[in-house]
Formats: C-alpha cells, structure tokens, sequence
C-alpha cells in the first residue's frame, strides 16, 4: 500500500505536520488538503496506516491527532528519500 501515491505523500505530511515549527495540526481535514485528496479518501488512508502500524490517532477536543509511531517514522524517512531521489532524477 505505501508505493501507492496518497499513502505515501501522507507519511511525508504527518511528519511535517507533526515538527514543532509547523502551523497547522496534525489532522486529517489538514492532511487531505495538503495532499489534494477528499476527506473520506484520507479517513480510509488513516485507517490503513493505523492498522499497519504506521499511525496513531489521539483524540485532542473534538479533533483525532495524528502520529507516526516509530515504524511509521523510517517508513516515512525512507519514503520522503525516495521521493527527493525520484525528484533529482527527474529534474536532471
């Protein structure tokens, strides 16, 4: 499922969204429109990830927080690599 485009630039997201300098939080209403997909497309990505290991939601207020757990974190790494190396090779 990660070599899949949404699922994987979702990984690359949580893990922007979640670095302290970052505005926005962590949700999926902020993570679907990052990566120009439907709310009810990036639930189903959400419960994915988080039944593969790779995500944890926490419920703050009225909104679920979303996490990479440690898994989810070289996942994502690794991913976000291959992205800029895809990306290099392209631009070349």
């Amino acid at each position: 499922m990660i070599v899949k485009d949404k699922p994987a630039q979702f990984l690359v997201e949580v893990k922007l969204l979640n670095k302290e300098f970052s505005k926005e939080d962590p949700t999926a209403t902020n993570i679907a429109s990052r990566i120009d997909s439907t709310y009810a497309h990036t639930v189903r990505i959400t419960d994915q990830l988080e039944a593969s290991g790779l995500i944890t939601r926490t419920p703050e207020g009225r909104c679920k927080m979303i996490k990479l757990t440690s898994s989810g974190e070289k996942v994502s790494e690794k991913v976000s690599n291959l992205l800029k190396t895809i990306n290099e090779e392209v631009e070349a």
